[in-house]
């Protein structure tokens, strides 16, 4: 199922799976044998093929001017970690190439992740079973994440792609209008991939770790990368920092290479190379302002200005060229004047994407509630209706993304379905 999955929407992720699994397999099968000289040629050759042959697709995609084919960005980081906690005796390789393989193929995390360490990922891969309970709780988490997507980030998708795509010269309201709506809509889009991940692990068994954690109540950039792409910070830890500060470089220049890594992993353009300058430039700040005492910020004065960096940053991340995005950041400043919205940004403005954008706003700010413990667990409702309330509220969503589905256009629905 995983390798279909893969060669669904692009054979040349498939290709490029195969290979380097059979690759990597037989190198750690060599690193495993435990001859010190055998194991170090494997471990460098098998590295070396994992990154040509990623920069070879790598190249491909930028000399077409598209997007890295769907799942390659996760291939390499998995084949990396799979050598490097071999090579550590941190996890085994397994007697034959299909573990291998599901650790570059496992189809819950191809499309979106989150990055999976092998040393996480493998002990999970020996109790892979579907049970009724597991399939039940998994299928609730792919219903949550799938609304999030559907009936959350695709209804402000339109407000963003206004902005973004079709106004020219756009006024003070509708640049911070789609630029809110941007935040929201990634924010929401990732958590909805995500959610889905897990569920389906969840349903095989498996747990896969959480990629976001609140991200939009970050208190500062440094915060942000705290709660952001959880999986990438924790894969670039283990296998980028922590080898490069055992070298004694700077720190300034682990932190820019660890950002020009990321920038790079997110695809082929000089945009997003300078999205990731900007988040680097901006940790490194706040990193030489600690460090000469810990500033006293009023809670929502540093929530502003955490938003305001971030929220700058994704108009490099979502611009198609920089002289849009010169044209967005004009308007943010008032530049383009004040009027009313323009038609693109303005027939976007429904009721249902501004019902979406403040259900976003309020999912992704407001404090979860904690009931007291006195209302848990509700001894006067008995469990059963409980558990048929959840079930009848999971289906309710369920029927909402098919009609979401249903009433999209059919090259959005085909696009969204990977076809």
């Amino acid at each position: 199922m995983s390798l279909v999955a893969a060669g669904w929407g692009e054979p040349i992720t498939l290709a490029l799976i195969a290979g380097l699994s059979l690759v990597n397999w037989t190198a750690a099968r060599v690193i495993g044998q435990g001859e010190a000289v055998r194991a170090s040629l494997a471990f460098r050759a098998a590295l070396a093929i994992d990154l040509l042959a990623f920069a070879g697709v790598y190249a491909f995609a930028a000399r077409s001017g598209s997007p890295l084919p769907l799942g390659a960005a996760f291939v390499l980081p998995a084949a990396i970690s799979y050598l490097v906690d071999i090579r550590q005796g941190r996890a085994e390789p397994g007697r034959w190439p299909d573990r291998a393989a599901l650790n570059l193929a496992l189809f819950p995390k191809l499309a979106a992740g989150p990055v999976v360490r092998w040393r996480r990922l493998a002990p999970g891969l020996e109790r892979l079973r579907v049970t009724p309970g597991r399939l039940s709780a998994g299928l609730r988490l792919v219903v949550i994440g799938l609304a999030q997507k559907l009936l959350l980030a695709d209804q402000i998708a339109p407000l963003a792609a206004g902005l973004f795509d079709q106004t020219v010269r756009p006024r003070f309201a509708e640049a911070w209008l789609g630029l809110c709506a941007f935040s929201l809509q990634i924010s929401f889009d990732l958590s909805g991939y995500s959610l889905m991940a897990a569920g389906l692990g969840a349903a095989l068994g498996l747990r896969l770790p959480r990629n976001l954690r609140r991200p939009l109540r970050a208190l500062s950039v440094t915060d942000f990368w705290r709660r952001w792409l959880l999986g990438a910070t924790a894969w670039m830890q283990a296998y980028v920092v922590a080898p490069l500060s055992r070298t004694r470089l700077p720190e300034p220049i682990i932190v820019a290479l660890v950002f020009l890594l990321i920038a790079l992993w997110q695809g082929p353009s000089w945009l997003l190379l300078a999205w990731g300058g900007w988040q680097g430039a901006w940790i490194l700040i706040e990193r030489q302002v600690a460090a000469r005492g810990p500033p006293r910020v009023f809670a929502p004065a540093a929530w502003s200005y955490a938003m305001l960096v971030t929220g700058l940053g994704w108009v490099l991340f979502r611009a198609p060229s920089f002289h849009r995005a010169g044209e967005v950041y004009a308007g943010l400043l008032g530049l383009h004047g004040f009027g009313p919205m323009q038609s693109a940004v303005a027939d976007a403005v429904t009721p249902f994407s501004l019902a979406a954008l403040s259900l976003a706003a309020v999912l992704a700010l407001v404090p979860r509630l904690r009931w007291p413990a006195a209302w848990a667990p509700l001894p006067h409702v008995p469990r059963d209706w409980r558990v048929w309330v959840d079930a009848a509220l999971i289906a309710s969503l369920f029927a909402l993304c098919v009609l979401a589905v249903a009433q999209a256009p059919p090259a959005s629905a085909v696009r969204w379905l990977g076809i």
